[in-house]
């Protein structure tokens, strides 16, 4: 098996094919990662999942406490309690995705900038680079 063939047998297994375009805009766990891939990443799923249980649990009592202390069940908290468990796992989730973006640009401007980058680079080299001021 050929080390090209033995690596992509290993990622197979963690990334679909958007994970190893260019497409891909996360890095979780050391590997890049598309949108679908990202949010289905069990370990990001499991610390939003404690994150929810402990805030949403103080939320609940904070909030609700006096409701359920003193025994009263509306009906109305039928929907707010799976409410204020689900507001805490959106954000520890979105906060987790935010800060593993990566910083690179869609692959269509990349390629672009590429092509304008060595375009200057050989014009620069043959002496005829531009005299615009606002060019790097």
């Amino acid at each position: 098996m050929t080390t090209q063939a033995a690596r992509e047998s290993v990622f197979a297994r963690d990334v679909c094919s958007r994970c190893l375009s260019r497409l891909s805009r996360f890095i979780l766990g050391g590997q890049p990662k598309c949108v679908r891939c990202a949010l289905r990443y069990g370990p990001m799923l499991r610390r939003s999942f404690y994150t929810a249980l402990v805030v949403g649990t103080i939320l609940t009592a904070i909030n609700q406490g006096n409701l359920l202390l003193g025994g009263t069940f509306p009906a109305a908290l039928a929907w707010k309690v799976p409410l204020t468990y689900c507001v805490p796992f959106c954000v520890a989730t979105w906060g987790a995705l935010i800060n593993s973006r990566t910083a690179s640009p869609p692959a269509a401007v990349a390629d672009r900038l590429d092509t304008d980058r060595i375009e200057l680079d050989l014009a620069d080299e043959a002496g005829l680079a531009p005299t615009d001021s606002r060019l790097p």
